[in-house]
């Protein structure tokens, strides 16, 4: 079976997304939407990095293969349904920044994530700052690939 094809952010997301990037800029947090969705190919590239291979993003002696990115094989990300970005924080110089994990800018930035609608990653056990996914009527990842495979991505997006 071949994968479906989706092209694009689902139109609620990129909505909601791209306000919340408009508040934070209003809250003088320089913010951007830094990914959204991913093919299977790219979900399984992230998914191997820190794992079966190096990312060189937190390489050391105590881990030599680097960070792990994601927890999320290809069709368990709600990125792969267009359902989910992430956002990032901006430097000075326009240049993407993920600041430490304890820096209280991203607890910010998850509250007007969620005044606009969205799930943040930053209340899960396994935290994940920048993510963002708005999930509908959808209650698993299980739920929206079976859902994707067998009745479309119209069917699906229609759950949002």
């Amino acid at each position: 079976m071949t994968d479906p094809i989706i092209s694009a952010i689902h139109p609620k997301v990129l909505d909601a997304a791209s306000a919340v990037v408009t508040e934070a800029r209003m809250r003088k947090l320089s913010a951007g939407i830094h990914s959204g969705l991913r093919t299977a190919e790219k979900q399984n590239e992230l998914y191997a990095l820190g794992r079966t291979v190096v990312n060189p993003n937190g390489k050391s002696e105590d881990k030599p293969m680097g960070n792990v990115v994601t927890n999320a094989p290809a069709w368990k990300s709600w990125h792969n349904f267009g359902l989910a970005v992430d956002i990032v924080f901006k430097d000075e110089k326009n240049n993407w920044w993920w600041p430490d994990a304890s820096n209280l800018i991203w607890g910010e930035l998850g509250f007007v994530g969620e005044i606009f609608g969205l799930e943040w990653g930053g209340r899960w056990k396994f935290e994940d700052l920048p993510h963002f996914q708005m999930r509908g009527r959808l209650k698993t990842v299980d739920e929206a690939r079976n859902m994707l495979f067998t009745e479309g991505v119209e069917k699906l997006w229609s759950m949002v």
